[in-house]
């Protein structure tokens, strides 16, 4: 009886009881929350107004969530990395390259370009003291070792080759920068 009761209790929900409900787990863009609506079968036009109304009342904000995603992901990421994250998410180009300007300086980006291959190289440096003989009799000199590793990694992180290059030729060196 109770089961019966319930079905007849709780209408359909609505498209904006969806759209508040995956705005409480986590922001989200506007692209993102038409994508979720419409793979939940709604209608465009519902789909329209609802978006239209979370704007107004400012739960939706694309210029907002890059800004704060730049601001939080920017102590760990490339401006690349970033840039593409935020790109796969629906935002505009002009917008994202915008708050990327204004939010992540280049600055910020070479200090932690510096942290990060700082942390590789001593990481790569105890790998090869730990490594057997057989691999210490090998030709090519430690530090173009160590710098082709971290570089690679920095790489695939998304840091321009310029600044790579640039940090890891002075940290090889044994010149650390402040």
């Amino acid at each position: 009886m109770t089961k019966n009761r319930l079905k007849k209790i709780s209408p359909m929900k609505s498209a904006m009881d969806i759209a508040l409900n995956i705005l409480a787990r986590r922001p989200v863009t506007q692209y993102e929350m038409e994508k979720r609506l419409r793979d939940k079968k709604i209608t465009p036009a519902e789909i329209a107004d609802t978006i239209s109304r979370l704007i107004d009342w400012g739960y939706i904000n694309d210029r907002r969530f890059a800004a704060e995603y730049c601001q939080l992901y920017s102590v760990r990421h490339s401006k690349l990395r970033i840039r593409k994250d935020l790109l796969l998410r629906g935002l505009d180009k002009v917008l994202v390259d915008e708050v990327l300007e204004i939010s992540y300086s280049n600055e910020q980006e070479l200090k932690l370009c510096i942290n990060l291959a700082k942390q590789i190289l001593e990481r790569e440096r105890s790998k090869l003291a730990k490594q057997t003989t057989r691999n210490r009799t090998n030709k090519i000199p430690q530090d173009i070792l160590l710098y082709n590793k971290a570089g690679a990694k920095l790489v695939r992180l998304g840091y321009p080759y310029e600044m790579i290059t640039k940090v890891l030729s002075t940290l090889v060196n044994g010149k650390i920068l402040a």
